[in-house]
């Protein structure tokens, strides 16, 4: 291989290394924007604590989700549940607290709650530890 070869890999691997630093970083920030205008769009309980949690979540624990082609038949895909992807965050932030816990912190209605924990477990983006009101979430490993 010679030098200029050489030269060449590390200048890729040095801007690839930023340009996938520079779209993490855009992503938190965005992830952070939304959780802070569904805030005062509810005008609950601060969710700086909150927004500083997902922005912590390191990128590579976030996998985007695949596009998803629609249904031969009648009935489409329903979209993602917004309170899924919110519980989603808080759960790998702070992992093994109860419904109510994560419910309380993020602001939901215990509808909003059910839906998107079914949905999660549904997916298999979480597992829950427990029975009854003993139940603890985490993020599902792999």
């Amino acid at each position: 291989m010679t030098n200029v070869q050489s030269e060449l890999e590390a200048r890729t691997r040095d801007f690839v290394a930023a340009v996938a630093e520079a779209v993490k970083k855009a992503t938190l920030e965005g992830v952070a924007e939304v959780l802070r205008r569904d805030h005062e769009a509810t005008r609950h309980a601060p969710v700086e604590d909150d927004a500083l949690v997902a922005a912590e979540i390191e990128a590579s624990d976030v996998e985007p989700e695949p596009d998803v082609a629609p249904l031969p038949s009648k009935s489409l895909p329903k979209p993602p549940s917004p309170a899924a992807d919110r519980v989603s965050f808080y759960i790998k932030a702070k992992p093994g607290l109860r419904a109510e816990e994560i419910r309380a912190a993020l602001g939901l209605d215990k509808d909003d709650m059910q839906k998107a924990i079914k949905v999660l477990l549904g997916k298999g983006k979480i597992t829950k530890e427990g029975e009854l009101r003993g139940t603890r979430y985490r993020p599902a490993s792999g």
